[in-house]
């Protein structure tokens, strides 16, 4: 209900959450668009972004219609829908995975027969609605969506959203930045973080390699990582 829907938003506000994220429709669970509405102006007066669970065209437009920031997955999204998100800056993040994952999810689940052929032919829809969603000027934000245990760290799950976007025709500055400078700009941290500034927060890290030339291998090379200005890692 719309006022269990305010109340759970300024709880979160009192325990010092920094956004709020809803499941606009999906797994057993769904939100009215009234109820949509009410989060969304709970937590804008409280000075808190919110972002939406959304993977079919008709919940990504109610979310984006009550008024969210952000959308998580849009995985079925139509062209009328993308530039409704566009009218009203909303960004996406669209949680996509790499093949390498996908050849993972399918060692872990026993799937037959998998080559790698098959996974790029699989990958092929979702690869040309992101990139459709790029050229249509929407704002992608970096996302792993990593829950599923592939023997890998948190951090190259997080890598590997990245390659996603690379395969699906990014360049690799622009997959760079969608957890750079735009992942910065989802969480109203721009002037902060996400650059190469003066008064940005010296976050940096250095590859061993080319990015522009070998982006899926050298993504996966750090040779130092700097945190506030001070080296915390150097591989030995």
């Amino acid at each position: 209900g719309i006022e269990d829907a305010k109340q759970a938003v300024k709880e979160h506000a009192n325990n010092f959450v920094d956004v709020i994220k809803i499941v606009a429709f999906g797994e057993r669970l769904g939100l009215l668009k009234d109820e949509m509405k009410a989060i969304v102006e709970t937590a804008h007066e409280l000075r808190m972004k919110v972002t939406a669970h959304a993977t079919a065209d008709w919940v990504v437009k109610d979310a984006v219609e009550a008024g969210v920031d952000g959308i998580e997955h849009a995985y079925d999204i139509s062209d009328s829908t993308i530039m409704l998100l566009k009218s009203r800056n909303v960004y996406v993040v669209p949680t996509d995975p790499s093949a390498d994952v996908f050849m993972r999810v399918g060692e872990v689940q026993k799937v037959k027969d998998q080559t790698l052929e098959k996974v790029n032919n699989e990958l092929t829809g979702i690869r040309k609605r992101l990139k459709k969603m790029f050229d249509m000027g929407l704002m992608i934000v970096n996302g792993s969506d990593m829950y599923i245990d592939l023997e890998q760290s948190q951090g190259d799950g997080a890598k590997q959203s990245i390659v996603a976007y690379f395969e699906s025709g990014l360049t690799a500055a622009e997959s760079l930045r969608t957890a750079t400078w735009n992942a910065a700009a989802a969480l109203g941290k721009t002037g902060q973080y996400g650059a190469l500034k003066e008064k940005h927060a010296a976050d940096l890290v250095i590859f061993n390699g080319d990015l522009e030339k070998d982006f899926k291998k050298v993504l996966f090379q750090v040779k130092s990582v700097m945190k506030d200005g001070v080296v915390v890692y150097t591989k030995q």
